[in-house]
């Protein structure tokens, strides 16, 4: 019978394949290892404290808006863009559309253009603007927050801190086109007299024979919110997160999980769904490698032949969603390693 549940004598299987060897980008780790790379050294950081505070008081922790302020609706919550000092006035006047569209729906009090000043910690940048890092007042700094810049302008540890209590988003393109591009989109899809989307979910999750890694996030990760039971239980469609909110299902879980079903769901071909949801590895490069700025983070398919393989065919990155994509008002979560950026120095896999 296959194992799919992990055991406390397992090694930990980290996320990412080298776009390069086509092996784990960081071999699995034992867990004695793994605790002792997870030990504090040195002297903490603001944040560290930051964090152990946060451990030593759990019941303290649950900030919010102000009572009677509903989170979900922006003009009681609050919306403000953040950009960097330094921002360009193009890529500023690029966002515009965006900016005004939002200064229309949301009253003055509770609308913001702030600014970041560089090298500043999420606490000062706060306290500068006459907010704490804890409860949030709408009036100073909302509790839904733009960011504008990559993480070499404003640090991933400050979007972190400043989402402990926010809701935080980040916007970061190479051009002032790709800014423009985005804010026509977004304001074409809010005033829209239909919503482009179809009401589902899409599931994509690859399995990898041999791969204990992808075993677990298609096991116990994809199919469980995918199908509402256990892998080795038969589906349950009604318990569902999609099946609750009346959203339909579309998976492609193991072998159907390729590099076809991908592209077709995000050029909406067929259908296009509202939520996107994918679990697998993503791909690393060394910081010497041409293919690090357009392909770290790209998504290991099913078409992957195994390790010790790679080319393009096994793998969606940014370079495959064509001009034509129907993107709309999707909604996607990218479960992969560097899905979600890189840092300049990687901090994660260093003991």
């Amino acid at each position: 019978m296959e194992r799919t549940m992990p055991s406390s004598e397992d090694p930990l299987f980290l996320n990412g394949i080298d776009g390069v060897t086509g092996q784990y980008l960081v071999p699995p780790v034992g867990l004695p290892a793994a605790a002792k790379m997870a030990a504090p050294r040195g002297n903490a950081s603001y944040l560290e404290r930051w964090k152990n505070w946060l451990f030593d008081n759990p019941l303290l922790t649950k900030f919010d808006t102000p009572f009677g302020v509903n989170k979900n609706d922006p003009a009681q919550a609050g919306w403000a863009v953040v950009f960097h000092a330094q921002t360009s006035e193009e890529v500023r006047k690029s966002l515009e559309p965006l900016i005004a569209h939002r200064r229309s729906l949301i009253p003055s009090e509770q609308f913001h253009v702030l600014t970041y000043q560089p090298g500043e910690p999420a606490h000062k940048f706060l306290s500068r603007h006459g907010a704490p890092l804890s409860d949030v007042e709408p009036t100073r700094v909302p509790y839904y927050l733009l960011l504008v810049g990559g993480p070499d302008e404003i640090p991933f540890d400050v979007e972190h801190s400043l989402s402990l209590s926010r809701a935080v988003g980040r916007l970061s393109f190479d051009t002032p086109a790709e800014y423009a591009r985005y804010a026509e989109s977004v304001v074409a899809y809010e005033k829209g007299s239909s919503v482009p989307n179809h009401r589902q979910v899409g599931w994509w999750g690859p399995k990898h024979l041999g791969d204990r890694s992808t075993e677990l996030s298609a096991h116990q990760l994809v199919i469980p919110l995918a199908r509402g039971a256990p892998a080795d239980q038969p589906p349950q469609p009604t318990r569902t997160i999609a099946s609750k909110l009346r959203y339909a299902s579309n998976e492609a879980i193991e072998d159907d999980a390729t590099k076809e079903w991908l592209l077709t769901a995000l050029h909406g071909r067929e259908v296009r769904p509202a939520v996107l949801f994918t679990a697998s590895h993503g791909l690393g490069f060394p910081a010497n490698d041409a293919r690090q700025r357009s392909d770290q983070g790209a998504l290991l398919s099913q078409d992957w032949t195994g390790f010790g393989a790679m080319t393009p065919a096994h793998y969606v990155a940014a370079s495959d969603i064509q001009d034509d994509a129907r993107l709309h008002g999707l909604v996607a979560f990218f479960f992969a390693c560097f899905g979600g950026g890189t840092p300049t120095p990687v901090s994660l896999y260093t003991s």
